[in-house]
């Protein structure tokens, strides 16, 4: 399956406080550096390119 990955505005990364993990219903092994978390934030930019 082919996916296309768009970013038309670097100012709306989708950073959030890593508070708000739970909401995600994702594993907590997601919740680290290997997974959506960057500088302390959750990033939904960093999941779209790394996953």
């Amino acid at each position: 399956m082919r996916t296309l990955f768009s970013i038309h505005n670097l100012g709306y990364q989708g950073n959030f406080s890593m508070d708000k993990f739970p909401v995600t219903a994702l594993p907590d092994s997601f919740s680290g550096p290997e997974g959506i978390e960057f500088y302390g934030k959750m990033s939904f930019l960093k999941s779209g390119l790394e996953f």
